[in-house]
């Protein structure tokens, strides 16, 4: 299973998203706090994909991914964002057109075809 690492700005929802991934078997870790924290669990624990949800603040997701990608260390690592409004995501791909888009019903299926 992969290891993920999620950044969502809600502590109730992002606990809501990532039991599911966790009760399936993959290890996840997460911040809901901040985005400096965010990108120094994230070099601690090397995750295979980040997982950024945009339901929430998405201007915090875009910031926490330009600081990622800015780091030497973790800016190859994959970033599957989540969700959004269409004009958030817009915007976003413009920024990232090599990150994966999906929505939360679709993220397990995503996953699985990365994990091949």
């Amino acid at each position: 299973m992969l290891n993920l690492y999620a950044v969502h700005w809600n502590e109730e929802e992002l606990h809501e998203y990532i039991t599911p991934l966790i009760l399936k078997g993959w290890n996840v870790g997460y911040e809901y706090k901040n985005e400096v924290h965010a990108k120094l669990t994230i070099e601690k624990l090397n995750p295979d994909i980040i997982l950024i949800y945009l339901k929430v603040t998405p201007s915090r997701g875009i910031l926490t991914a330009k600081i990622i990608k800015k780091t030497d260390s973790i800016k190859h690592i994959p970033i599957i964002f989540i969700d959004g409004k269409p004009k958030h995501v817009k915007k976003i791909r413009n920024e990232f057109p090599n990150a994966i888009y999906t929505t939360s019903e679709k993220l397990e299926t995503t996953l699985l075809g990365l994990e091949r």
